[in-house]
């Protein structure tokens, strides 16, 4: 339709039956959507918007949640799909090493979360394939078992395991793939 054909429509609504005319008008018209899509782009925009939000806020739980939390085995997989699409093993032995001192007055949670510590050890010994990210797992080890033998001497009931903890990391002659490191002095 040309736009003088339009123009012409348009001051023909009279006042008598206005919708009437207006819905011939649209008709004339056709669809003017530029994508044919039903639904407006403002609505797909701001669902977009709300999903973001909304899985934000659920990562942020995840990302709090403890040893022992329904979300916990989120963010510990979470924390090794990152260190692996990172290529940083010692990633995952820092975040479960913050994970035990943050419970470290809760037996219970001290317990899990020094279990998922050694795992983590163990898969950041088998990632790390270069000797400069070895070298980086050993480092980082030796960082946590300075950390816990810190929070055992300020933490005397906790004092025991988080020694143990720190020792355990350290066996297999303390070799981490080919790499020596430090053994933890309990005397300190």
């Amino acid at each position: 339709m040309k736009l003088e054909e339009l123009r012409k429509s348009y001051i023909n609504i009279s006042d008598n039956n206005p919708d009437k005319e207006w819905k011939k008008l649209e008709s004339k018209l056709g669809d003017q959507n530029a994508y044919n899509s039903p639904v407006p782009y403002s609505k797909i925009v701001l669902s977009l918007i709300g999903a973001l939000i909304i899985l934000g806020g659920f990562g942020g739980v995840v990302q709090a949640a403890e040893p022992g939390d329904t979300f916990y085995p989120i963010k510990v997989l979470a924390d090794n799909i990152v260190a692996k699409a990172t290529n940083n093993p010692s990633l995952i032995i820092e975040r479960r090493g913050d994970d035990v001192l943050k419970v470290s007055n809760d037996p219970k949670k001290l317990d899990d979360a020094i279990e998922h510590y050694q795992e983590a050890v163990k898969d950041s010994e088998n990632m790390a394939s270069s000797s400069a990210r070895k070298e980086e797992v050993k480092k980082e080890i030796n960082i946590q078992g300075r950390k816990f033998e810190d929070e055992a001497r300020k933490n005397p009931a906790s004092s025991e395991k988080l020694r143990r903890a720190a020792s355990e990391t350290q066996k297999g002659n303390g070799e981490v793939k080919g790499l020596k490191t430090h053994h933890f002095n309990r005397n300190k």
